[in-house]
């Protein structure tokens, strides 16, 4: 999402008087073609409001246009889409001249975007502008001398004051006091504009994935994160869950870009609903990582682990289990998973009838957050996809209780288009083989497809090619864990298989309520291996069988 916002928002024209790469000469820009660069990281921002990394900033300098630039040799400040520019005798008002002519993209990555490729006008300066202060832009706060900063990130005005609108070609900032490096600040890649129309359709949202797996997992509310984190800090160990406590937010041992482990004492911030955002951030504790708390402020791993989150943060990939859809008579807010909210808080995402929420927050000093408000939004769109496991497990022809979740998880996702029900597609996986059409039929109403498909011979399809044993390919192999309840203290080898093997001697004795007793090994061309402790009646085994026609 990030990439195509980026390609979205892109300004038409690069106004620079050169382009120097790699030490090359200044030359006359050349409009159209391929511009291929080399990265050493992946950018892991692409949005300018939010790159704050060398990665992400050079490609959003490449991409975006700002007012002002800095000349190559670093000595003065070029007009970029200012054609020029003054200030006031007292240093305290800027006025900029635009460039006329200059347009968006009509097209991104062959679609066209919502802008049309229209023209680049004062009114889109001052949204960009005002949009970093909307989206906690941490490079906002660079120019907090223009006038009415601080009304508007505390909610107390509707729009920046200090930043109007002459015409359509002249934009002027009042500063509160005078800023001789005023020039240089507004040539900081941050500060470049942005269409509106496809700014506001792609939003800020990253790409998340959620847990939505039950308390004893993970916690439900973010207070509870916030009071078990507390509390592993104190005493270096989760509240066990055996006694009714709620499960842990460290659901990640290992940071899963660059492999750091997490310490849950130090890289899991929670923030409730009363101070902060209402997050539970889990952060990669490498510097060098884009996941730290210095690259990835405020957001971290792209993970929701509670709840609450996953209801408020409605992530791109929800995994669920089937006792979560089991309460949703119960637990109303189960309904935003569908598309079903009311509203929309900056600071704490979506909202619903159960889920607690306000029309307007203060700012936040605890955490250095903007007033926020909430804004009426009614009816998103449901999941598009729905991916399923062990479909065989679900029996009958009406389905077992699991299945009547499945039909009402169907339903709930559905929605209209153009006077059309649009479904969601399943994708299932199943044991079933010979009645898994009408399985399915059953279930969803719905025809089987199933893939990959069945090949031309039954001995080399996509699953498995049938050959005959060598020497060199002398069958197959299966190892299992076997539990037989009775409480065995040890056991000897036996090992043979089915064929000319010989086998070897066999001894297993059992001891129970102090008597002993010999305990026959049930005939099998197999080979076994005993693993005991005390209490735990374990044998794990393990069989080879070569081909003689059959399966085993």
């Amino acid at each position: 999402m990030r990439k195509r916002l980026a390609l979205l928002l892109v300004a038409a024209v690069c106004l620079s008087a050169a382009f120097l790469v790699s030490g090359a000469v200044a030359q006359e820009p050349k409009y159209g073609g391929v511009l291929r660069w080399r990265e050493v990281s992946d950018p892991p921002k692409l949005d300018p409001a939010m790159s704050t990394d060398t990665s992400s900033s050079r490609n959003v300098y490449l991409m975006f246009d700002m007012l002002v630039d800095n000349d190559p040799d670093g000595k003065r400040i070029v007009p970029r889409l200012a054609e020029s520019w003054e200030a006031s005798p007292d240093g305290k008002t800027w006025t900029f001249h635009l460039r006329k002519g200059v347009k968006f993209h009509r097209e991104s990555m062959g679609k066209p975007t919502l802008n049309g490729g229209r023209e680049v006008k004062a009114q889109d300066w001052k949204y960009s502008f005002e949009r970093l202060v909307k989206v906690n832009s941490p490079r906002a706060y660079f120019i907090d001398m223009v006038k009415g900063y601080k009304d508007f990130v505390d909610g107390k005005a509707k729009e920046w004051t200090g930043i109007k609108v002459i015409d359509d070609y002249t934009l002027q900032f009042d500063l509160d006091y005078p800023f001789s490096p005023f020039l240089s600040v507004l040539a900081y890649n941050t500060f470049v504009v942005v269409p509106k129309e496809d700014a506001e359709k792609w939003g800020t949202e990253p790409f998340r994935i959620g847990l939505w797996v039950g308390q004893r997992s993970t916690p439900n509310w973010n207070t509870d994160s916030d009071e078990i984190v507390k509390e592993y800090r104190k005493t270096g160990y989760f509240r066990s869950t055996a006694t009714g406590g709620s499960g842990s937010p460290h659901q990640l041992t290992n940071c899963p870009w660059c492999g750091a482990p997490i310490n849950p004492g130090t890289d899991i911030v929670v923030e409730t609903y009363k101070h902060g955002s209402c997050r539970t951030i889990v952060y990669c504790p490498s510097n060098a990582c884009i996941f730290n708390q210095k690259n990835a402020k405020r957001e971290g791993l792209p993970i929701l682990v509670v709840d609450e989150e996953v209801y408020r943060r409605l992530p791109s990939l929800l995994i669920a289990t089937v006792d979560k859809f089991a309460q949703m008579p119960w637990r109303g807010e189960s309904q935003m998973l569908f598309g079903r909210v009311n509203g929309f808080c900056s600071r704490h995402g979506y909202r619903s009838p159960d889920i607690e929420d306000k029309n307007s927050h203060p700012a936040d000093k605890v955490f250095g957050l903007p007033a926020a408000e909430t804004e009426e939004k009614c009816c998103l769109r449901p999941p598009d996809l729905i991916i399923q496991d062990e479909l065989h497990l679900i029996n009958g022809p009406l389905g077992t209780l699991v299945g009547l979740y499945e039909t009402a998880v169907d339903i709930l996702c559905n929605w209209e288009l153009d006077g059309k029900t649009v479904r969601p597609k399943v994708i299932a996986s199943s044991a079933t083989i010979r009645k898994a059409p009408a399985q399915i039929n059953s279930l969803y109403l719905r025809q089987t497809n199933i893939f990959p498909p069945n090949g031309l011979l039954i001995k080399d399809n996509f699953f498995s090619r049938q050959r005959t044993p060598d020497e060199t390919n002398p069958g197959r192999m299966y190892l299992g864990i076997c539990a037989p309840g009775s409480r065995l203290r040890y056991s000897k080898a036996r090992k043979g298989s089915s064929g000319n093997s010989r086998p070897v001697s066999m001894k297993t004795t059992t001891r129970m309520a102090g008597r002993t007793a010999p305990w026959k090994m049930p005939p099998a061309p197999s080979q076994y291996i005993g693993s005991r402790k005390p209490g735990i009646a374990t044998t794990v085994v393990l069989m080879t069988h070569q081909h003689t026609g059959g399966h085993r």
